[in-house]
This record gives structure tokens, C-alpha cells and sequence, in this order.
């Protein structure tokens, strides 16, 4: 009787033992194949945002430089970046195909803003009948120059908004009209809630100007025939092409009755600009000439992320890198990236896991299973059965259940893993409520600023080939190496011990 035979008449005859081996082949392949299935999902989806998204870099003066080359006294000695490096860039790298540049700012205009820090602060001071003259002497101040500073708020100047941080990430969302563009001039964005306090819309106008108060060296105030000392640049009137809605929650600071963020920096104040129209309404007069100012930053886009390293290469060939650093910029996908990143080093736990279980319980159960049947080998070899045709049956009746359980897990895998996937995507999903975004304003820094916390993953999953591959090559490989191991025992089993009570 050949070996195949007796393998598959063995099997027929211990169902209970062939379907507990089939069971655990079950276990470990689906594990194998749901675990290896989440991994190339997800790497794929990585893959797709680094090569869809990925291809740009960004010049700046790097927060390195800037403290390398701090004195206390004179402030940032080194050089600065202007509009001059970026045509560099430009004209140097042939596979640059576009870029965006922003600045930000306070400006005056003459919409009603959301009240905040002067507004309760002018509202205190009223409360106690104080005049002007009395600010004058307790403060250094004036009444005007709390209502002017009630009515000044971040001007986002740039050069296309819907490449904008805020926009990239989901905190801001264009609800009504366009975005700005290059081509753009006197033109803004404003927020939902601004555009109802003020009942505009697109297409209506509003005005913005740099309203600034003289100061002397120790910040105070210039006072002078009782009124604060001004510094007002040209006034410009702008055109709304565009009302954005904010995607988070901010809670202004607050002490008592007085609230302490300020009205530049709450979100529905937020004005976008497009970029010639900001940096003409910042140009003040410096010895009969114009001011000329630096960029805070320079994004470039490429034509291929192949073309990614070269561009950058060009770039920093293109300008002064001692003071201006080139680098990939990750802005656009990296709140994206993270929690695929945290999907996948969770998959490749369970795939170490699921293997070293796979090998050791297999191949355990495997030999054990082999060990146990002493009689029947020594029956075998009675009847005149070579001991690499018995090595063969119990290969053959190892691969047979490895392989019915293998077809199971796939069939099984294929109708649970959309499921599976769900779940793997609500592990590193924020709950159901939980804010995506985290809003503040701190002293010293321009307006709200709004850092994405978390990002919900929405993969859709299916068995690979690669998967189901690897995880039927892993379990059949566990159940061989388990007859492999009791095969030594085999080759130097002793007919006389056959039926000993060991």
C-alpha cells in the first residue's frame, strides 16, 4: 500500500485528531492572512500619500539657524531669505513646477470682530469711569487704541490658500466661492461666522489696513497732546471670493472677567490675503525707501517624487544653505501618515507573533502527534515498511490537513477581513467624539494655532495574493519542519521498543 493511501485511510479512520490538526492549521493561517493582509493594505495606502503628496520641499530659515546665529543684543545676525533665492529655485530646477510662499500679520479693518482680550479689557477700564487722561497716567494708554486693537486680527498673506496648512490638514474648509491664487489681487477669505456678523457674502468688500502705535524702545506707548502717537499705512479695499468654515473647537484663555486671548488670535477673526495685496499694505517708508521684506518660509512642488532628491540637490545649490535650509516637506501628508505608521507596526507585532506561535505550536503538535504513534511505526516496519515510505505518510496527512485548513482560513479570511479591518482602523482611529484638532494662542506667536491631534483611518481591505501566499507558505512550512523534527526518531527507531510501556 503506497503512502498516500495509508495517509488518507488513516485520516478517515481518526477524524477526531485530523480535524483538531486541521483546526490549528485554521487558526494560524487565518491569523497569518488577516494580519499580513492589514500590513500590505496599509503600506500601500503610505505609499499612495508619500508618492501622491510627498513630492515638495520647503526653504526657510530653520529654527537652528535662527538661534545659531542669535545675539542678544542685535537679534538674528544672519541672512534672511527673500523673493530673489525663490526665482533661484525656480529658474534652476527644472522640475519644480510650482510653489507657495506665506506671511502673516496684524491689520486693522473695519469688520465687527469676534469680541475678545481689548474688547473686555476696554470694557473693564469703562467700568471704573476712567477717561482718557486716566489711562494716560495709570496705563500709558488710550481708549483709541483699545478700539483700534479690538478691530485688528491676523491677515494670512499667501500665495494660494488652499495650500495652506489650516486647509491641507481639514482644521479650515472652503464652504462658499473660491480659493486665492497667484494671479489674485485685493482678495480674501473669510470664516463663516465672521461673514454672518458682519451679513457679507462673496463678492462684497471690506477694508484692511496696517494700523500700528508708535513705541518707545521700552514698549511703551509715544503719548503725545493726550493721544497715542500713530503709524498708518495705506488702506486697501478687498473683495471676499471665498467664506471657509473652522473644523475644531477653541477655547480662549481667560482670568476673572477679563479674556486674555486676543482678538487676532481667535479663529473666526482669520483673514486670508492674497500675498502682493498683505506685503503692499505692510511697505512703511524707510529713508525715502520702500522696506524690502523677507520670506518665513518657501514651498516647492515637483513634477515626480523620482525627481524629489534632484530638485533638492538644485535647490540648495541655487541659494546661501548656511543660513537657508532645504528640506522634504511633510506637511501635506504627515497627519495622515502617522496613524497609518502606528497601523503598521501594530500588523507586524501580530505577524511576529502569529509566525513564532505558528512554528512552535505547529510544529510541537505536529511532532508530538508523530511521537505518539510509536506502535503504528513499529507495526509498519514489522510488515516490512521502509522507514522514508512512513516518514512520507506522515508528511502526506501533515500537508493534507495543513492544506484543508489553509483553504478554510482563506475562504473564512476573505468574508471577515472587511470587518477585521474595521476594527484595526478604529484602534488607531480617535473615538467616536474625540477632537481632531487642538487649538491655543500663546504670546509671541502669530494667531491661533491649530496642530492636528489625530487623523481617522478609513482603509477598505482585501485579501492579497502576496498575503495568502506567505501564510500558506508559513503553515505548511511549520507542519513539515514538525514531521522533519520527529523524523530523527523515526530513522532511529528500535522494532523492540515498539510496544515497550514507554
Amino acid at each position: 500500500m503506497t503512502p498516500f493511501k495509508r495517509a488518507m485511510l488513516y485520516l478517515r479512520r481518526k477524524r477526531s485528531r485530523g480535524i483538531i490538526l486541521t483546526i490549528i492549521f485554521f487558526v494560524a493561517a487565518f491569523l497569518l492572512i488577516t494580519s499580513f493582509t492589514i500590513k500590505s493594505c496599509v503600506d500601500c495606502q503610505a505609499r499612495y500619500l508619500t508618492e501622491t503628496l510627498g513630492a515638495n520641499f520647503k526653504a526657510e530659515i530653520s529654527d537652528e539657524t535662527f538661534t545659531a546665529y542669535y545675539d542678544p543684543v542685535s537679534g538674528y545676525t544672519g541672512e534672511y531669505m527673500y523673493m530673489d533665492d525663490l526665482e533661484s529655485i525656480l529658474q534652476n530646477s527644472r522640475h519644480v513646477t510650482d510653489y507657495y510662499i506665506e506671511d502673516s500679520g496684524e491689520r486693522w479693518t473695519d469688520l465687527k470682530l469676534k469680541p475678545a482680550s481689548w474688547a473686555s479689557w476696554r470694557r473693564e477700564m469703562k467700568s471704573y469711569d476712567y477717561t482718557d487722561d486716566d489711562l494716560i497716567n495709570l496705563q500709558g494708554e488710550t481708549y483709541e487704541y483699545y478700539d483700534i486693537s479690538a478691530q485688528t486680527t491676523m491677515v494670512k498673506g499667501c500665495s494660494n490658500s488652499s495650500l495652506n496648512e489650516y486647509f491641507l490638514n481639514g482644521a479650515y474648509s472652503l464652504v462658499e466661492g473660491r480659493h486665492i491664487t497667484k494671479e489674485d489681487q485685493q482678495a480674501v477669505l473669510i470664516s463663516e461666522e465672521l461673514a454672518n456678523r458682519n451679513k457679507l457674502s462673496v463678492g462684497d468688500t471690506f477694508t484692511i489696513q496696517k494700523k500700528d502705535f508708535v513705541r518707545m524702545d521700552n514698549g511703551s506707548l509715544i503719548i503725545e497732546d493726550g493721544a497715542a502717537k500713530k503709524d498708518w499705512g495705506k488702506p486697501y479695499e478687498v473683495e471676499i471670493v471665498g467664506i471657509f468654515s473652522i473644523n475644531f473647537r477653541q477655547t480662549m484663555r481667560s482670568s476673572g472677567n477679563l479674556t486674555l486671548t486676543l482678538e487676532s488670535a481667535v479663529a473666526e477673526n482669520e483673514i486670508f490675503c492674497d500675498y502682493e495685496t498683505y506685503i503692499n499694505s505692510r511697505y512703511t517708508l524707510l529713508n525715502g525707501s520702500e522696506q524690502v521684506f523677507p520670506l518665513s518660509f518657501a514651498r516647492f512642488y515637483v513634477d515626480s517624487p523620482d525627481n524629489l532628491d534632484a530638485a533638492i540637490e538644485s535647490a540648495k545649490s541655487s541659494v546661501d544653505t548656511k543660513y537657508i535650509t532645504i528640506a522634504v516637506d511633510d506637511t501635506e501628508f504627515a497627519e495622515n501618515l502617522a496613524p497609518l505608521k502606528q497601523l503598521s507596526k501594530f500588523s507586524v507585532i501580530i505577524i511576529l507573533v502569529s509566525v513564532a506561535a505558528t512554528v512552535i505550536v505547529i510544529g510541537l503538535v505536529v511532532n508530538m502527534w508523530v511521537k505518539s504513534r510509536k506502535r503504528e511505526t513499529g507495526i509498519l516496519l514489522s510488515i516490512g515498511e521502509k522507514k522514508s515510505g512512513i516518514i512520507a505518510q506522515y508528511m502526506i496527512e501533515t500537508v493534507t490537513t495543513g492544506l484543508f485548513g489553509f483553504l478554510m482560513a482563506v475562504i473564512v479570511a476573505s468574508a471577515l477581513i472587511p470587518l477585521l479591518g474595521n476594527v484595526a482602523n478604529g484602534i488607531v482611529s480617535p473615538a467616536e467624539g474625540a477632537p481632531l484638532y487642538e487649538a491655543y494662542d500663546e504670546a509671541g506667536l502669530h494667531g491661533v494655532q491649530v496642530a492636528k491631534i489625530s487623523a481617522p483611518v478609513d482603509l477598505e481591505y482585501s485579501i492579497t495574493f502576496t498575503a495568502a501566499v506567505l501564510a500558506g507558505a508559513i503553515v505548511m512550512l511549520s507542519g513539515i519542519v514538525g514531521v522533519l523534527l520527529s523524523a530523527q526518531n523515526i530513522l532511529s527507531f528500535k522494532l523492540r521498543n515498539a510496544f515497550s510501556k514507554r
